[in-house]
């Protein structure tokens, strides 16, 4: 329970850093820079309550997701990659405006999606659905889970690569059974 919210409130937090460079900012940017911090600056101006549309943090329910679905969802597809791709998609990873993805229940994601994820953890880049072109993300990836992935790894369910590169920055939110005061 919270790990959605976590995952926002880290999101939000990278525009506030974002806004407050754009105020304090002494030397002149380029009109690269001004155009991307005024971006920044706007999206932050929701007094930490990020909108449902336009917002730059998305969560990808990782459970309900598999195989091409999965792939369009977080990668995009091309027009005619599979039945029913009448236009081309951007994806998660692949929209510009999304700078946050919060990839939830890693944990029960399939070996296929995990090696996939792994390369785009290595490398930043992707391929559409249905294309041959390499793709590039800047979008920082989040991961949530409430299984224990060291276990999963022991029994094979988990890829180790990919547990690695998860244990790196850990925040361990305790379950609520733990934390009664804060029920209602």
């Amino acid at each position: 329970v919270g790990k959605t919210y976590v995952a926002r409130v880290i999101a939000m937090h990278r525009c506030w850093q974002k806004s407050s460079f754009l105020k304090s900012q002494t030397d002149k940017p380029t009109a690269e820079e001004v155009a991307d911090l005024k971006l920044w600056y706007v999206r932050s101006q929701g007094a930490g309550i990020l909108r449902a549309s336009g917002e730059p943090f998305r969560e990808v329910p990782l459970p309900l997701l598999e195989g091409t679905l999965a792939r369009s969802w977080l990668f995009g597809h091309k027009k005619g990659a599979f039945t029913g791709a009448i236009r081309d998609h951007s994806g998660f990873l692949g929209d510009e405006s999304v700078t946050d993805v919060l990839l939830d229940e890693i944990g029960y994601a399939s070996v296929e999606m995990q090696r996939t994820l792994l390369q785009v953890i290595q490398s930043g880049d992707f391929y559409k659905v249905g294309s041959t072109k390499r793709e590039t993300t800047e979008a920082r990836l989040m991961f949530a889970t409430n299984q224990h992935l060291d276990a999963l790894v022991r029994k094979g369910e988990f890829q180790e690569d990919l547990w690695w590169r998860l244990t790196d920055h850990v925040l361990h939110i305790p379950p609520l059974r733990e934390r009664r005061s804060e029920v209602k």
